[in-house]
């Protein structure tokens, strides 16, 4: 513990750094230098970005009753930050993932790159699959390519669901859902014991060719979507989404019985988005970077937003 902290505060190495040198991960090195702090091995008199994660991390966990947070770093390109997001969303996927489980995957950005951070592994019995239905326009973003992306890393198995994202009308995806085997599919996404998702937010550039007239965006409530569906700020799931019987995947309501739920997401422009799905308790594990941390605070305790998220 020592060493690390050593090697952290005084050395200047990464945490990243530290845990090739020392054969460890890097969420082992961020526990690490937590408990050096808390056992005072490292007496913080330093304005330390990190300390400042740590204290975060409590807090937000406290605040929405979450099993794991874990906050990254911010760098210069929103993009590394993202991958720091991603390595993180990793390591905490393979401290929950057992023997025999089934892990439920969504789309976005950040969720594709897991994959990159996850060990060469074998656990028996472990299947994956997509909770949402595919989209040809998000590529290797969509779920079904994230899905096979990591049971081609643990050596798992597949379970796709082999559906588009979104049907022409309620009646079509009604007519989708009489057939016995498509049942049978759906019930056992919703029986899945660890989800990954990213969250996403109104206006985000990903989505917006995907809603186009035929396809209208939801009301002005809505803050944040998961697996396409939306919520506003206190986690409601919004009312007036004119698609929402027409999407085909796991519901908001499925999500909140899965044992263990990851979110991924960071970015200031995201934070009501993570904050609504804090709320409507979609997700039970977060892992976001330390701007966007700091605003989810901000917002939660004033109901006031940085001028950056504010002009979103």
């Amino acid at each position: 513990m020592t060493k690390i902290a050593l090697l952290f505060y005084e050395q200047g190495y990464t945490q990243e750094e530290i845990g090739k040198m020392l054969g460890m991960s890097r969420l082992q090195v961020h526990r690490r230098l937590r408990a050096a702090i808390e056992t005072k091995v490292v007496r913080v008199r330093i304005e330390s970005e990190y300390r400042e994660g740590i204290l975060l991390e409590d807090k937000i966990k406290d605040l929405f009753g979450l099993k794991e947070v874990l906050i990254v770093e911010n760098v210069g390109d929103p993009e590394k930050t993202k991958e720091y997001i991603a390595r993180g969303a990793a390591e905490i996927l393979m401290k929950y993932l057992a023997d025999g489980d089934f892990l439920g995957v969504s789309w976005g950005s950040t969720v594709r790159m897991v994959p990159d951070f996850l060990p060469k592994k074998d656990l028996r019995g472990v299947k994956v699959g997509n909770i949402v239905g595919g989209l040809s326009e998000l590529g290797d973003l969509g779920a079904q390519q994230v899905a096979m992306n990591i049971a081609t890393k643990l050596n798992a198995a597949t379970k796709l669901l082999s559906l588009p994202f979104m049907v022409q009308s309620a009646a079509a995806k009604s007519a989708i859902f009489s057939d016995e085997y498509v049942q049978q599919e759906i019930k056992a996404l919703k029986n899945c014991d660890i989800c990954l998702v990213g969250i996403g937010y109104v206006g985000q550039e990903l989505y917006k060719g995907l809603y186009k007239a035929e396809n209208p965006l939801p009301g002005d409530e809505a803050v944040g979507e998961i697996v396409g569906r939306y919520f506003d700020l206190d986690g409601n799931v919004v009312k007036n989404n004119p698609n929402e019987d027409r999407i085909i995947g796991l519901t908001l309501a499925d999500l909140k019985s899965v044992p263990i739920s990851i979110g991924a997401a960071g970015g200031i422009e995201k934070c009501r988005a993570i904050t609504g799905a804090l709320r409507g308790g979609y997700i039970n594990c977060l892992v976001t970077d330390l701007r966007t941390a700091e605003a989810i605070i901000q917002l939660v305790e004033t109901g006031a937003e940085t001028g950056e998220e504010a002009g979103k």
